[in-house]
């Protein structure tokens, strides 16, 4: 019988390659809008802010009253609010020097300290008040040289005689905290010895 022929080639390889990676990059993110596109941002309204410290009157937490008056040998003293947020001084600006009390709960108190804690012979140069609330450090004001003795300086914890303030107070200086109080009338048992806005009638 015949042979079949027998075929001498080989049979062909499959292709190798393979197939192409897909692409890597990420898709550019979409373009932003415009100025004119974009919606204005809405603002929120901002709180009114409280004033730090009380306008139009004293502080309650720091004066009680603002006129105290308090009784001594018979004889009662009138004082008033002259400012707030300030300090005593004279009709020349001047300061008064001055002997601290510690530990005064407020205003009132102060001018009670000032009036019963002296000796009675530094009354007629008394002539205010200057209350550190926030120290709550009671400042009496005296005519300058009044506390060069040093018994009178003995009644307070401490004392200043560096200011040469001098009659009545006329005026105020800023001092954050500080409250003054104008020594304003003296009344000798029943019957008022009216100073009026000038005490120089009283304790001259």
């Amino acid at each position: 019988p015949t042979r079949r022929p027998v075929s001498t080639r080989r049979p062909t390889r499959r292709p190798t390659r393979r197939p192409t990676r897909r692409p890597t990059r990420h898709p550019s993110p979409p373009s932003s809008p415009s100025r004119s596109e974009r919606s204005p941002p809405t603002r929120r309204p901002t709180p009114n802010r409280r004033p730090s410290r009380p306008t139009g009157g004293s502080s309650s937490r720091c004066v009680g009253d603002d006129k105290p008056e308090t009784r001594r040998d018979g004889q009662r003293y009138k004082f008033k609010l002259e400012g707030e947020d300030a300090q005593c001084v004279d009709r020349r600006g001047r300061h008064y020097e001055n002997g601290e009390i510690s530990d005064v709960r407020d205003f009132e108190e102060c001018a009670k300290r000032c009036v019963k804690d002296i000796r009675s012979g530094m009354l007629d140069s008394l002539r205010g008040i200057d209350y550190d609330c926030d120290g709550r450090v009671c400042h009496c004001l005296f005519d300058r040289g009044t506390l060069s003795e040093s018994r009178n300086r003995r009644v307070f914890d401490r004392s200043n005689r560096d200011e040469n303030g001098d009659g009545p107070v006329d005026d105020t200086s800023r001092e954050r905290d500080f409250y003054c109080g104008k020594l304003i009338d003296m009344w000798e048992g029943s019957e008022a010895v009216d100073g009026g806005e000038d005490v120089t009638a009283v304790v001259e």
